[in-house]
This record gives C-alpha cells, sequence and structure tokens, in this order.
C-alpha cells in the first residue's frame, strides 16, 4: 500500500474503540487507513509516535468560550476536547467590542494554554464589527 504519509507506533485514540497500538495511513489529506503495526506499507513521509498518543481528527467547529471563567477555559475545555477524541476546536466568539484588540488578547491567551489546534469565528453583531469588516 502507497500513502502520502504514515504515522506509525503511535497509541491512537478512538474514541468508538478507546486506545489501541495502530499505524495511520494518509493520503490526499485524509485518513485513508487504520493499520496494525508491522503492516508492509510505503509513504513518502513517515512520522514516528513511539509513546505518543494519536488523536485521528475530530473538528469540533462550534465551541463557546467565556462562560464560566475565560482563562482557564482554554485549559478545561481543550483538555476535554482531546479526551473525547477531538483535535481542532473551532471557538464562537460574540462581543459588543471592537475585535482588533479582542482577537489579539484571545490569540494570546489560546497559544498559552490550548491542548489542541484552534481557531476562531467572530460573530457580526454591532454596527462597530461591519465598519470593521468593511476595511478588508
Amino acid at each position: 500500500m502507497q500513502f502520502d504519509c504514515i504515522i506509525k507506533n503511535g497509541t491512537v485514540v478512538d474514541p468508538a474503540n478507546n486506545m489501541s497500538r495502530l499505524d495511520i495511513g494518509i493520503s490526499n489529506g485524509r485518513i485513508a487507513a487504520l493499520l496494525q503495526p508491522g503492516t508492509e506499507t510505503e509513504a513518502i513521509e513517515i512520522i514516528d509516535a513511539t509513546s505518543h498518543l494519536v488523536f485521528p481528527g475530530l473538528i469540533d467547529a462550534h465551541v463557546h468560550f467565556g462562560f464560566g471563567e475565560p482563562v482557564s477555559e482554554y485549559v478545561t475545555e481543550t483538555i476535554y476536547a482531546a479526551q473525547g477524541g477531538f483535535t481542532t476546536i473551532l471557538g464562537y466568539l460574540l462581543n459588543n467590542e471592537p475585535y482588533g484588540g479582542i482577537f489579539d488578547r484571545e490569540l494570546s491567551l489560546a497559544k498559552e494554554r490550548a491542548f489542541v489546534d484552534f481557531g476562531f469565528h467572530f460573530c457580526t453583531a454591532t454596527e462597530i464589527h461591519l465598519h470593521e469588516m468593511s476595511q478588508y
């Protein structure tokens, strides 16, 4: 079997099947196969994940931060996301302030604390936001 990339020797975390030692074959940016370790394969790139947990790509595209304590939520909510098999979250932010400063603040908080990949969705909610967007 030929893949673009193979992640070998990791412990794959799959909420449906728990944790197991598997290799992951990736083709065209997608998981193409979950393989038993030692399966004969070829790949352009091989990543050795020995002693690492591997989360095969669940994405939560709508997460809210700031309902509790906004700074610590980047730690707690992303740890829980990882435990559930999510490797990426998209935080939905809604605010009455201009987003320019908010983005810098939230990015800094998330970079320092997040345990998974993240992005932000900013909702256009006020005239201020419409004015900000018109400048792009």
